[in-house]
């Protein structure tokens, strides 16, 4: 912990040290992105008001990915671009990486949904296959004066969920130091499960930032509180028609349980340090401790107790056509003296990273170097970009070498549960290419990439609950086309549709069919406004659709989803179906959801996403968003 400490308190001292040094502006959020090539970010991937249980339902329209969800509250789903393994994207929130400390699996499920901007996913990114970015909605700002939300959420099988969020914006302790905005939320979910074992016992989760605007710099401290319980059954077992009849299947290790708690302080300063530049400098301080705990059948079970120290340093210059930043990032991680079955020896790693961007009339290029350093020493790593720009359409090439991410339990095993290999440098490269033509109403969107991993990690299920690690070679290829119609419309029908394909040449333990060889995705609505537009109605029909796969198996333990074994049967092509109502009534918006309506009956018997683990089927869910502005 004497680390974390020493990094708090250069933090803090840095930003007291220069507050006093010259304009800057206000915005304190630590953006990872390219600077002139940016994702999509567009509001048909993500709303805050969303019924969404998570990031990954929007993650998963993403082209050329895949989302392993299991539909429920709590449960670990994960994301998975290019066919890569969703444990090597890494998910950021608040400038700073919220992966699992201890399994390395980027932790959707703990963010605070309701209180996030649209998620961004960067493709040039060099120490992962990907980022995504969560970023806090800052609420006092928008509003300007005090504000409370309300979101709930309710279903079949005891499912509900609520979400109090209170965010205000006040004058400084002394006139003309600027002012503080202040945001608590506190958030709980409940469910029994669609199968026995599957009930989420415990889901809280408190929030609260606060942030400081000045004329001279900014400050901001944000404190994000988890805890989550529930079940950990091994998968629904029985033949097809039994296993998805959720009233009479039975599961295996069935008292099995998996418990997290984590805890993670923010602190973010931005200030002009060298008066020079017109730029400020922005300093990003991280602590978190998160304690895992699963409590198998019987007497079986394991505990791990990690923490981890963070300082994020980025410096933006500009000169000319050039917008440069300048980025340092170290981690220093140690579990604690009583967690000896993932180790306790201290780890450190190192980010270096330099990054220009250019514009060229209508062509913008960009160019990232950088330094990782890991217990085995330093390697480099590089991206180019390319967007090239018209008035009805833009065509983007990117391209990326990376540095392909390890986890704790990779390297020192969990228990009797996850067998560890020794840490190797790897990397991953490739090429994506992707072309935007619109010509109103129509969206036109193809795509595609090419991708080669040397010695990246994953895990291999040998027998259930227990996995070793391996370290896989081999490439990747796709292609997706995405078709829109009228989907930024107001009033009327709207559309998309969208197909993509992916062929994998891996090691032959890899060459299972984790992922499907194709995916589709069709979404059909209309939008009404009523009653002299104090009526805003959205009904949608949502199906999706994929092929053939083994897919990935939840390791119950971890909570990570792992390539499975040779032994497990493939799962033939299926797909689901939903109709979704969204209703805005002046500043609520009340939505009800008929889920994966096929299911259960004689045209699709059960999907699963994750073997063993079937979607809730014909399920019917209802929430409300309500802002007030006090």
């Amino acid at each position: 912990m004497r680390q974390v400490s020493l990094l708090a308190s250069l933090g803090v001292g840095l930003g007291l040290w220069t507050g006093a040094a010259a304009q800057v502006m206000p915005d304190t959020s630590a953006e990872l992105m390219s600077f002139r090539i940016a994702a999509d970010t567009s509001g048909r991937h993500f709303a805050p008001n969303s019924f969404a249980l998570d990031l990954t339902e929007a993650l998963g329209r993403h082209d050329l990915s895949f989302a392993y969800r299991f539909g429920a509250f709590g449960w670990p789903a994960a994301w998975s671009p290019w066919g890569a393994s969703p444990q090597q994207v890494e998910l950021q929130f608040s400038g700073t990486a919220f992966n699992d400390l201890i399994t390395g699996r980027p932790r959707y499920d703990l963010l605070p949904t309701a209180l996030l901007r649209t998620p961004a996913v960067t493709e040039n990114f060099i120490y992962g296959m990907a980022a995504v970015a969560g970023e806090l909605r800052d609420l006092a700002a928008e509003e300007g004066g005090p504000l409370t939300e309300l979101h709930y959420q309710a279903g079949d099988n005891g499912l509900q969920r609520v979400t109090a969020v209170h965010a205000q914006r006040l004058n400084a302790l002394m006139p003309g130091t600027g002012h503080l905005h202040t945001t608590f939320a506190y958030a709980g979910a409940a469910a029994k499960g669609e199968y026995p074992g599957s009930r989420l016992q415990r889901m809280r989760q408190v929030l609260l930032r606060v942030r400081l605007r000045a004329h001279r710099m900014s400050m901001e401290i944000t404190y994000l509180h988890n805890q989550r319980r529930l079940g950990a059954h091994s998968g629904v077992v029985g033949d097809e028609l039994v296993r998805y009849n959720r009233l009479i299947a039975s599961v295996s290790g069935l008292g099995a349980t998996r418990r997290d708690v984590r805890n993670d302080l923010i602190a973010t300063a931005r200030t002009r340090l060298i008066p020079l530049l017109r730029q400020p400098l922005t300093a990003v301080l991280s602590a978190s401790s998160q304690t895992l705990r699963f409590n198998g059948t019987g007497s079986v079970g394991a505990e791990a107790r990690l923490r981890r120290g963070t300082i994020h340093l980025y410096q933006d210059l500009e000169a000319g056509a050039h917008r440069a930043r300048f980025a340092l990032e170290g981690r220093t991680s140690a579990a604690s003296a009583d967690s000896t079955q993932i180790g306790e020896d201290s780890q450190a790693q190192w980010r270096l990273t330099l990054t220009d961007a250019v514009r060229f009339g209508s062509i913008d290029l960009t160019a990232q170097a950088g330094l990782h350093y890991l217990v085995n020493g330093w390697h480099g790593r590089g991206a180019m970009g390319l967007r090239y720009g018209w008035h009805s359409g833009h065509l983007s090439v990117n391209a990326v070498r990376a540095s392909a991410m390890e986890s704790h339990v990779a390297q020192y095993g969990w228990s009797a549960y996850l067998a560890p290999a020794a840490r190797m440098p790897g990397t991953v490269t490739r090429v994506t290419a992707r072309l935007r033509y619109s010509v109103r109403p129509w969206d036109l969107e193809p795509s595609v990439f090419r991708q080669r991993v040397s010695s990246v990690t994953d895990y291999l299920e040998v027998a259930p609950d227990s996995a070793v690690v391996r370290h896989l070679n081999g490439s990747s290829i796709g292609a997706g086309i995405r078709l829109g119609f009228r989907q930024r419309t107001r009033r009327g029908v709207y559309g998309e549709a969208a197909y993509g394909i992916m062929r994998s040449d891996y090691d032959a333990e890899a060459r299972n069919g984790a992922q499907p060889d194709w995916t589709a995705r069709a979404t059909m609505g209309v939008r009404y406004r009523l009653f002299t537009g104090d009526l805003i109605l959205d009904v949608s029909v949502v199906g999706r659709a994929w092929g053939r796969m083994r897919g990935r198996v939840l390791h119950s333990s971890t909570g990570l989803l792992m390539l499975a074994s040779s032994a497990r049967s493939a799962m033939d092509p299926s797909g689901t179906l939903d109709i979704v109502a969204e209703g805005q009534v002046r500043a609520a918006t009340l939505f009800a959801a008929f889920e994966n309506i096929l299911s259960g009956t004689t045209i699709t018997p059960g999907v699963e996403l994750v073997p063993g683990y079937p979607l809730p089927a014909q399920r019917f869910r209802f929430g409300v968003f309500w802002p007030i502005v006090n």
